[in-house]
């Protein structure tokens, strides 16, 4: 009696069990939107929209290597004048490690970064271009075997590519998009 239920039972897991599958893909093309907190860079920027692309690429055991560049509209508050609009461009590479690697995979890593700022003629005097790092965290979540959607929180440090060097930061938060090849 004990073989035939154990056979029962063995051949019901052979035919409710699902088709294998192999590991996702190990390459992604993205989109993100986030929100970016300057923290009055050069006294008078105060936050930014950046949208921008994404890419990641498995290394092994855990670890990706990314890209990021954004471009963003930043709100400047200059003293005593109205408040006005200009353009960013930021991003730079990174590498991030996995702790999960299924449908959803929280990580953590580390991106170099360079923060460029347009002021055209608002007649602001000090320098626009800084570099940085910046450590973050977040979640992807696959919709699909090939889509997947997520969040991300990212703390930057940035210094003046100038003779008088000046520290900066940034927090910001970033919503998401991928396609795996």
């Amino acid at each position: 009696m004990k073989r035939l239920l154990c056979l029962v039972c063995a051949a019901g897991a052979l035919f409710l069990s699902t088709e294998a599958r192999a590991q996702f893909a190990n390459h992604s093309v993205g989109a993100q939107l986030g929100f970016l907190d300057l923290d009055q860079v050069g006294g008078v920027i105060d936050w930014g929209l950046p949208v921008g692309i994404t890419t990641s690429n498995y290394i092994d055991a855990g670890f990706e290597w990314t890209f990021a560049l954004s471009g963003m509209l930043l709100t400047v508050h200059p003293v005593g004048g109205e408040v006005n609009q200009v353009i960013g461009v930021t991003g730079g590479p990174g590498i991030r490690y996995l702790f999960l690697e299924e449908s959803l995979r929280p990580y953590v890593g580390a991106e170099l970064n360079y923060l460029h700022i347009f002021f055209g003629n608002l007649g602001v005097d000090w320098t626009s271009n800084y570099v940085g790092i910046g450590p973050f965290a977040g979640i992807d979540y696959f919709v699909g075997d090939t889509a997947s959607v997520g969040v991300k929180a990212q703390f930057n440090v940035y210094a003046t590519l100038t003779n008088r060097v000046e520290l900066q930061t940034s927090k910001g938060i970033f919503v998401t998009g991928a396609a795996w090849f």
